[in-house]
């Protein structure tokens, strides 16, 4: 199994996951993996996003659709983030 290594090292979050859980990782280095809903401003298809910073009012995040990163207003970005707010974190 190619992920076994791995799995050791990361933590995953479910429909308890929120804003603060999201800071703290980040705050000890750990970027997140999230699912995001189709629309904008993530276009028209449901899909992962990596957030590897995070204020009080931006995030910004690597967009693997489009191959860039990007930074959206908070507000923008948790009405696009799934209502399960199911996020990966990988430990470093």
């Amino acid at each position: 199994n190619l992920i076994e290594p791995f799995a050791s090292s990361m933590a995953k979050h479910g429909a308890g996951y929120n804003w603060s859980g999201l800071m703290d990782d980040l705050g000890q280095g750990r970027p997140a993996i999230a699912n995001v809903r189709r629309g904008a401003p993530f276009y028209n298809i449901e899909h992962f996003v990596v957030i590897y910073v995070a204020t009080s009012t931006q995030v910004a995040v690597y967009d693997p659709w489009v191959c860039q990163s990007r930074v959206f207003e908070r507000s923008v970005f948790e009405q696009a983030w799934v209502a399960t707010k199911y996020a990966v974190v990988v430990n470093t």
